[in-house]
Parts: C-alpha cells; structure tokens; sequence
C-alpha cells in the first residue's frame, strides 16, 4: 500500500489516503512518530505499528481532554478509561507518561481537592480524609493535606453550622436538640471531641420557653385528656421535643 493524499483535519488529526482507497484518521504525533509522507509504502508491519500508535495517541488525548476540565486523581483517571474498555497495559503506559508530564499528581490534585471542599462545601476533615481514601490517594498525601487545614477555619466553620442549626430546628431543645446537631456534624466529618466542646458551651435547655410550649400543649390535648393523664402527655411531648421537665 502506498501513501497517496494527507490532509489536515480539526483536532490535531490527519486523514491519510492510501491506495487502496480506503481512508484513515491519525493523530498529529503518529503522522510525525512513523515519518509518514505522500508516496511512502506501508506494508502490514508499519500497519500494525501505525494502527497501535495510534491507539495510545488516541487514548492520551482523550484523557487529556478529561483532566483538562478539572483536576483529577490517577485513580479518577483510572476509573474514566477503564469504563472506555481500553487495554490495561495502554491505560497504565498512559498514566505513566502523564504523571512524567505533571498531568497527573495526586499531591496536587489532593491539596486542590481539599481547598476546595473547605472553601466552597461543608465537609470536613474526616469526611475528605475518607473521599481521598476512596479515591486511593496514597495516605502519606492525605495526612499531609489534611494536617496542613488552618484550623481556625474548621473552628470557624463548626460555630457557623451549629447556629445555622440551631435555627433551623426550632421545634426541637434540650438533649434532643444537641444530640441531632451532633450527629449532622459528625456525618459531616467533623470531630466529635472538637464539636462537643462547643456544644457544651451552648444553653440548649430553653426553659424560658418551656412554660409557653406547656400552654400550647394544653391547648392541644385538654380537650382528649384530662387530670393526671392530660399532665403526662404533656410532659412526654415536651421530653421528646428536648425539655428540661425536671422544673414542672
């Protein structure tokens, strides 16, 4: 087969005419690589070298084209051309030559990953510790990342969501109240020691309302019950919204 027409395409991509007449498309680098040139030969050998050169081009652009969107981790990048059903040995052999390139650095992905989810989410330490787990970021990396969290931010971010919830769960007080914001935080990844220790310098009894919220009760329920029954489902009512009933 010989080499009869090459044009320039979108891409970085030539089509080469053979022949033949039959057509392909190549990558820039392939073109370059095997000195491809109008009039040149191509027997089976060269075919078979231009066929699989062409398909690691193909791989490393495409993945090119992924990480560009935002930074990624080797094991995301992984994930993403393995689900193309790529041969395992191209994938790796393509992983290699980005991480030579700097394409792909898990200790820069996991320091943007972090900044990322402290500034612009509400996770916490525990929680991106254990997303960059999952992403099988090396656990050198992670502990690095994560010992170098300013502190004061975490700090800072804890008071900001206790008191947001704090607001956005009226209808609760007390124990019951403290227990839900505990856990939201812990599920958040946040630690529990560090957030207890602010939960305990909160007064989450709310006594001053318990009188008004016993009136409402009675409102409520008088009607069904009355005596010594009215008064103890009252005061159940109030005990599982978090009320301190000790004072009644």
């Amino acid at each position: 087969m010989k080499i009869t027409n090459i044009k320039k395409m979108s891409g970085g991509k030539y089509k080469i005419s053979l022949d033949n007449k039959k057509d392909m498309t190549l990558y820039e680098d392939v073109i370059i690589k095997n000195i491809l040139l109008s009039g040149k030969n191509v027997d089976d050998n060269l075919m078979n070298k231009i066929t699989k050169d062409n398909n690691e081009a193909m791989i490393y652009n495409q993945s090119l084209k992924y990480i560009s969107l935002r930074i990624r981790s080797e094991e995301e990048l992984k994930i993403y051309l393995n689900k193309k059903n790529y041969d395992e040995k191209d994938i790796e052999k393509t992983i290699e030559k980005l991480k030579k390139a700097g394409y792909i650095n898990d200790q820069l992905f996991a320091a943007s990953y972090t900044n990322d989810k402290i500034n612009l989410t509400n996770d916490g330490p525990n929680k991106i510790r254990q997303n960059l787990t999952n992403l099988k970021v090396e656990e050198t990396i992670i502990s690095n990342v994560i010992s170098n969290i300013d502190e004061e931010i975490i700090s800072n971010k804890i008071d900001k969501l206790i008191n947001k919830q704090i607001k956005a769960n009226k209808k609760y007080s007390g124990f019951i109240l403290k227990n839900k914001i505990l856990n939201y935080m812990i599920n958040l990844g946040y630690d529990k020691d560090e957030v207890l220790k602010k939960l305990e310098s909160i007064d989450f009894s709310n006594n001053k309302d318990i009188q008004k919220e016993y009136q409402k009760l009675y409102k409520k329920y008088s009607p069904k019950y009355s005596g010594t029954k009215l008064d103890m489902v009252i005061k159940q009512k109030l005990y599982q919204k978090g009320y301190d009933i000790s004072s009644l």
